[in-house]
């Protein structure tokens, strides 16, 4: 199972490198940084390309063309480690393995019944679990 720091570096590096719509950012146009806005993610074998808007400094578009990932550039990842961390610990109860928060779940219609491969392996650590207790293992 994975620790709440394992989790947060493995979060942050997968939003290191995916975009979403939406988002504000610059991308490279010829030998020039430009100010845009992705508005549609498209999925292809070699990995994601992006519809982009153009944006002028008032945020009006301009024109819009295709970037892939490397032509795209972040300003700022929107939230820091530790932030991402205590959401973390604020959306869940239990963390061996990461259960979230009932009211949560239901809000955002997530299932609350671990995935059948846990399933063996939560009632194996109870189990172990109820044996240490009561015979002081």
């Amino acid at each position: 199972m994975l620790k709440i720091n394992d989790l947060v570096i493995m979060i942050l590096d997968t939003l290191r490198d995916t975009f979403v719509e939406g988002e504000e950012l610059l991308g490279k146009l010829g030998n020039s940084s430009l100010p845009c806005m992705i508005t549609k993610v498209l999925a292809c074998k070699g990995g994601s390309s992006y519809e982009v808007r153009w944006l002028s400094e008032s945020k009006d578009s301009i024109s819009r063309s295709f970037l892939d990932k490397k032509n795209l550039i972040r300003r700022k990842i929107p939230f820091s480690r530790d932030l991402l961390k205590l959401f973390i610990k604020e959306s869940t109860f239990q963390n061996n393995p990461w259960v979230v928060q009932n009211n949560l779940a239901k809000e955002y219609g997530l299932s609350t019944k671990p995935p059948c491969e846990l399933e063996d392996k939560i009632t194996k650590h109870l189990v172990r679990g109820n044996m240490e207790k009561k015979y002081g293992l």
